[in-house]
């Protein structure tokens, strides 16, 4: 080999080096670009899990919430059963005070 085929072998060697050198870069940033996106969705997949757990207990109050709600509707209706109740009660003790007065008992 000669000289001048040795530089010619040297220089080609150093833009193969040079390509190579820009693609590596390009291929660490793109491994950087990959890594901060990875970093910022394990970031949104915490953030999603505490949402859900949120979400679940909102969940659960609500439904604590309609069930006083429903319990909240019936009461009315059963203080009027039991008024009623106590009235019915009230007038058969009356009537039968009134009938062992009769009978003088």
């Amino acid at each position: 080999m000669t000289a001048q085929e040795l530089t010619q072998a040297v220089m080609d060697m150093r833009v193969d080096i040079a390509e190579i050198s820009v693609q590596l870069k390009s291929a660490l940033g793109s491994f950087e670009d990959f890594r901060q996106w990875s970093v910022k969705l394990e970031q949104l997949s915490g953030d999603m899990r505490a949402l859900t757990a949120q979400l679940r207990s909102v969940q659960g109050r609500a439904c604590d919430q309609e069930r006083a709600l429903t319990l909240l509707r019936d009461r009315p209706g059963k203080r009027w059963e039991l008024l009623v109740t106590q009235l019915i009660t009230l007038a058969a003790g009356a009537l039968c005070a009134m009938a062992l007065t009769q009978l003088g008992l």
